[in-house]
This record gives C-alpha cells, sequence and structure tokens, in this order.
C-alpha cells in the first residue's frame, strides 16, 4: 500500500535538496586544507545536514540522506576504504544521535557533540579492524 505522507512531493523535494546541499558540502570541505595534518581529518560540514535533516524531516530521511551522501561523496571524491570509514562514523553517529534526541534531555548543540564524537570513535573501531 502507498503512502501519501511517504510519497509526497514535498517530502521528496526536502531529501533533494538535503542531499544536495550534503554532497555540495562534502566537495567543499574536499578543498579546504587539512585542519589537522592528520589524513582524513575534515571539519564535518557535510554532517550537519544529516542533523538538519534528524530535526526537519526524521530519523528514516536522516538515514537516507547520510546514506546517500555518503555514497554519493565516496564515488566522486573519495575511494572504497573512504568510503568504509565515512559509513562506519556516518551509522554510529545517526544512531547515537537519534537515540539522544528522543530523550528530549538534550538539546540540538549536545546532540550535535555527541555525534561528532560517536562519528569520530567509528572511524577509529574500522581502522583498529582495518590495520589490526
Amino acid at each position: 500500500m502507498r503512502s501519501d505522507k511517504f510519497f509526497s512531493a514535498s517530502r521528496l523535494a526536502m531529501f533533494g535538496l538535503m542531499v544536495a546541499l550534503a554532497f555540495v558540502l562534502s566537495f567543499a570541505e574536499s578543498l579546504i586544507p587539512p585542519v589537522i595534518p592528520v589524513p582524513g581529518v575534515k571539519l564535518g560540514l557535510a554532517n550537519l545536514v544529516g542533523l538538519c535533516a534528524l530535526y526537519l524531516m526524521g530519523p528514516l530521511d536522516a538515514a537516507a540522506v547520510t546514506l546517500v551522501r555518503i555514497i554519493l561523496a565516496g564515488l566522486t571524491f573519495g575511494n572504497g576504504f573512504s568510503m568504509l570509514y565515512a559509513l562506519a562514523g556516518g551509522v554510529l553517529s545517526l544512531i547515537v544521535m537519534i537515540l539522544l534526541k528522543r530523550t528530549g534531555r538534550f538539546g540540538v548543540l549536545g546532540v550535535s557533540t555527541a555525534g561528532g564524537a560517536a562519528h569520530n570513535i567509528g572511524q577509529i573501531l574500522v581502522a583498529f579492524a582495518v590495520l589490526r
């Protein structure tokens, strides 16, 4: 069965705008020289779009925006390893942000900060697994 809310034009337009904005921010971020001279370290500007999607559209849409952004940016600006690191960080970050938002005890800044920390932890865990 088709749900009118699921297939609404405004929802689809918002999804497209979020993905496009995240992709543009990923590109802009790839042009910025590293703040810390460690390979792969970035500001995380594109992750802000995932946070906005979580608050404006909901957890499933935020997950979809994050996943599409990681795949597009990885295929365009990265490689398989960069996609793996981004996917691990993005998934863990999104899970933490969804859980903290649901508690109602944290504001946007707290949810965002915890999401950033979780993103780093996810990438470190992948680095441990890859590098043994």
